[in-house]
């Protein structure tokens, strides 16, 4: 059913520039075949050469994340497409805006699954994507599907938006209660003297801003792909890295197991109350905190998560805290060193990191109030993201219905009745 298909270009990094041709790559194409092009990339038009891209032209991802599709339309400021298969749909055969939403159904995605090639990252070649079996409708039916289609997603992705944007602003919330609670507390009405720290201008009179080094030792990790004696005995034993350490808490999701000796798993084990920070990587990760709480018996770190052991343990969630204050975001990206993709904050530097502390009873009471705000915050965003997973799976088994004529589309499309289902998800949001 196609009239032409061909590869995209196979473009190295150096041959992206700052002006030029803007392309599309598999990275811009996410699952519900919208198009994010806020970080596009240009080549010399010599790159490029003849090939362009035509209104219609149906785009498949084809290695990385295998099986992205979109349609190429007038909106679409691009003149080709990287590391994707390009199909020109045959006008009497095949609507390209069907097969955009056919390539979002579940019977797609399960002949995708079914044939990837498994490599360092998946492949999938023209070939494959030609021989896909597709619902066969005439012209006129895969119009309906489509403009049916086109109605009832619009409405759920703007419920989707709407909820995401809820998202954004309880994370916002929650991210001022910690920077307000760890820098001049709770109260509204509580004095405040000037201070010598430009990052902690002013705190409450009964608190005192320290460096981290007078309040914790500032300990490193164990250095990966280091040699280790061939005759020294070692255990596999679980650490933790960069990806595990998140803002406030830590993701045990996936925790790595590294061969550790008997002495250097004495010398880097994490302790209970040790507040783990990154040391190095994207900017929003660097010397984000969270405390360990000996979630596993044994388990050592790696040298980019540095161990920040307080010298008194009811400080580990305070400090943790004000690691993840916005205060902190500045001292970090001023005090690392910045290279093209990653930064990093050498120990030294760290140590230098103000803390505002206040009396130990205040720390207490202002710590239960804040836990109660932010309880509250979370709660709602976790049943606001339930919510919008619901959704999610909502829309795709609605295009999948659609697209392989389990819904009669014509009845819908006189009627003009959206399915209810997608207000009893809503209504089970509640007011």
């Amino acid at each position: 059913c196609s009239i032409y298909s061909d590869y995209g270009l196979n473009i190295s990094a150096e041959e992206y520039s700052d002006e030029g041709v803007p392309i599309i790559r598999t990275s811009d194409v996410d699952n519900s075949g919208a198009l994010d092009l806020s970080n596009t990339k240009y080549v010399e038009p010599h790159v490029v050469g003849t090939k362009r891209l035509r209104k219609g032209d149906v785009l498949f991802s084809r290695s990385g994340t295998i099986g992205r599709a979109m349609v190429f339309g007038d909106d679409v400021e691009a003149t080709y497409a990287a590391y994707l298969v390009r199909f020109r749909p045959h006008p009497k055969r095949l609507l390209s805006k069907f097969i955009g939403y056919w390539a979002q159904s579940a019977g797609y995605w399960h002949q995708i699954g079914a044939d990837t090639i498994q490599s360092t990252i998946g492949n999938f070649n023209a070939n494959k994507f030609a021989n896909l079996s597709i619902p066969e409708h005439d012209l006129a039916t895969q119009r309906q599907i489509a403009d049916f289609l086109d109605r009832e997603t619009a409405r759920i992705d703007l419920l989707i938006e709407k909820k995401q944007r809820l998202v954004a602003l309880l994370g916002e919330q929650r991210a001022a209660a910690i920077s307000s609670a760890v820098t001049v507390g709770l109260d509204d009405d509580a004095e405040l003297v000037t201070t010598s720290s430009q990052y902690l201008p002013q705190v409450p009179v009964t608190w005192r801003v320290w460096r981290l080094k007078h309040l914790a030792e500032i300990r490193g990790g164990l250095t990966l792909g280091r040699k280790i004696p061939d005759d020294a005995e070692t255990t596999l034993t679980p650490y933790m890295r960069v990806a595990n350490v998140q803002a406030g808490w830590l993701d045990l999701s996936d925790i790595g197991e590294i061969p550790v000796t008997e002495v250097e798993k004495k010398r880097y084990r994490l302790k209970h109350g040790d507040v783990l920070m990154n040391e190095g990587g994207d900017n929003d990760k660097l010397g984000r905190g969270a405390v360990w709480k000996s979630e596993i018996d044994t388990c050592v770190h790696q040298n980019h998560v540095f161990a920040v052991r307080p010298y008194d343990t009811r400080y580990s969630d305070w400090i943790s805290l004000a690691t993840n204050a916005r205060y902190a975001r500045d001292f970090f990206y001023l005090h690392s060193n910045q290279s093209t993709n990653l930064a990093s904050i050498s120990k030294t530097n760290l140590s230098r990191f103000p803390v505002a502390i206040p009396p130990i009873d205040q720390m207490t009471a202002t710590l239960n109030a804040l836990w109660d705000r932010v309880g509250k915050l979370d709660r709602i965003s976790e049943k606001t993201n339930a919510s919008i997973d619901r959704l999610k799976e909502y829309r795709s088994a609605l295009i999948t219905a659609a697209v392989t004529g389990q819904i009669d589309v014509s009845s819908y499309a006189k009627s003009g009745t959206p399915d209810r289902r997608l207000d009893a998800i809503h209504e089970g949001m509640g007011a």
